[in-house]
């Protein structure tokens, strides 16, 4: 798609009613660009619904009646139209202020033990007082040159504007092959390396065995790789894939992902003990960060999990970020990590001059 017809449609789309999703996977060069009525939209709580109806998907953190998984349907069209561009308000979300938010990872280092090894704690911030056709213009050219990069941009009414770059795959599927992998450990890519410490090394562990033992308790055969370091822009992280014949989740699509969401790199271990830690500690609502977004059908499927993210508004965007926290992290280091990847996605953004 020519840039100047995919700066209008972005703009014509986001001027009407319409639901879009607007993508393309990692090493691919094809964008693609579906369209509905938002009524058309599928809101459900029920991930067996993914198995039963395919198409786009756009999932949150934790699924609840206020914030469902959507799935545009499988035969939307693009048919943009308007002059005006739509978007809700927002605000800062009561975003953590740096002491804010090392105050509360000193806390929660401070309860992390062998039987709650990790918590992926995350914050918000506000950036107002920026230039929408000139951030959307932006995002197009992001789709030309992130091609390791899973990027998105996701508006369905009542529930919001997204737009992201991910380096991590949820869930794969494509002639006959499933793969998923686990991404764990930040730090800044420089000189052509990186140096992992024992902290990074344990936390991304944390994840793998994770997927490993998911695969076992559905009895998936699978093929596991070595962990390597692998580099999405300017940070690196660390990685395992895990390979298997998807001819083994036949049927069962839905039911993988509901085991596998939210994996420890985007939430902890144990499952249900980091999602109330999370709940009693960050200061907003996480809603479709930290989610999953991508198409998903049985025979053909490219999920992702939504972070490197926005939300776009009308008078501003609200970046998300979290980091990995184990007993051995450091507070400022985390708050870095923060910052550095909340700047992956936050240098698309134009201010008002």
């Amino acid at each position: 798609m020519q840039q100047s017809v995919l700066n209008n449609n972005i703009v014509s789309l986001l001027s009407s009613d319409l639901a879009f999703a607007i993508w393309r996977n990692p090493l691919s060069t094809n964008v693609n660009v579906v369209c509905c009525n938002n009524s058309q939209v599928l809101r459900t709580t029920d991930f067996n619904q993914i198995d039963q109806n395919s198409g786009f998907v756009f999932a949150p953190f934790e699924v609840t009646s206020s914030t469902p998984i959507c799935i545009f349907p499988q035969q939307s069209t693009c048919q943009p139209i308007g002059d005006f561009i739509k978007l809700d308000q927002g605000n800062n979300c009561n975003c953590a202020t740096q002491t804010e938010y090392i105050a509360t990872l000193k806390h929660l280092i401070g309860k992390l033990n062998n039987s709650v090894p990790k918590v992926v704690l995350s914050r918000c911030q506000w950036i107002e007082n920026i230039d929408i056709e000139k951030t959307l213009v932006n995002f197009s050219e992001l789709l030309n040159c992130s091609h390791n990069l899973f990027v998105y941009c996701v508006r369905i009414p009542n529930i919001g504007c997204w737009i992201g770059a991910t380096p991590e795959t949820l869930l794969t599927i494509s002639n006959g092959q499933a793969e998923t992998c686990a991404l764990a450990g930040t730090m800044p890519f420089t000189n052509g390396k990186a140096n992992w410490s024992e902290k990074e090394i344990n936390e991304q562990k944390i994840v793998s065995d994770f997927i490993c033992n998911t695969l076992l308790d559905n009895n998936i055969e699978f093929s596991q790789s070595p962990t390597c370091t692998t580099v999405a822009g300017k940070l690196a992280h660390l990685k395992t894939t895990f390979n298997f014949n998807a001819q083994q989740i036949n049927g069962q699509l839905g039911k993988l992902l509901q085991q596998l969401h939210p994996t420890p790199a985007v939430c902890g271990l144990p499952t249900d003990a980091a999602r109330n830690i999370i709940a009693e500690m960050e200061t907003y609502n996480r809603s479709y960060y930290a989610g999953f977004v991508g198409l998903a059908s049985n025979n053909s499927t490219q999920l992702y999990v939504n972070i490197r993210c926005m939300q776009l508004f009308a008078n501003g965007a609200l970046l998300y970020a979290g980091g990995g926290i184990t007993a051995q992290s450091d507070p400022t280091n985390e708050w870095i990590e923060t910052e550095m990847k909340m700047e992956s996605i936050a240098h698309i953004i134009s201010k008002k001059t």
